[in-house]
């Protein structure tokens, strides 16, 4: 059964889709670039959520964001200085950094090994995407489905809910 809603970015609608993602829903939001479709990285049934909701081919890796760089090092097994140089230059932002991912992450997160294993990472700027990631006890969202309107993200929600309404970021 479906529970969508279309909810505000309120500090209380925040924590609670803070709280669906904890507990191994998905959320529809609104990042820098496109509206994205999000779950938990650590809970591959979440993550295997998005691939069903949005018939999303196994071998085609997701993004993960994070709030902090220091989150990326620590699932990217490959994070080298040229990664820290462009994360201190460019993060926060629409920048993604791919390195080789650690063995921490489900298998689904990075395409299962079929791209090469790598893990995509991002930091947002404030925004509704960014404050989702802060009251959360592991802060690490996979955000996929590039849709450019609220109405095509949510189409693909599924089980989720949806923060941000219609503005985007």
């Amino acid at each position: 059964m479906s529970s969508q809603r279309i909810l505000e970015p309120t500090p209380e609608s925040i924590e609670h889709c803070a709280r669906h993602l904890q507990q191994g829903g998905l959320v529809g939001m609104p990042t820098e670039t496109v509206y994205g479709l999000a779950a938990d990285a650590c809970d591959e049934d979440a993550v295997r959520m998005i691939y069903r909701a949005k018939s999303r081919p196994a071998g085609n890796p997701l993004i993960v964001h994070v709030s902090r760089p220091e989150q990326a090092r620590r699932f990217a097994e490959g994070w080298d200085d040229r990664c820290q140089r462009l994360a201190d230059t460019f993060w926060p932002g629409p920048l993604t950094l791919v390195a080789p991912a650690c063995d921490a992450l489900p298998d689904a997160v990075t395409g299962g090994g079929l791209a090469g294993g790598g893990l995509a990472t991002r930091q947002q700027r404030a925004s509704t995407c960014w404050y989702l990631l802060l009251p959360t006890s592991r802060t690490m969202w996979t955000a996929v489905h590039e849709a450019h309107s609220h109405h095509d993200a949510r189409a693909g929600c599924g089980r989720g809910q949806w923060s941000g309404g219609a503005q985007p970021c």
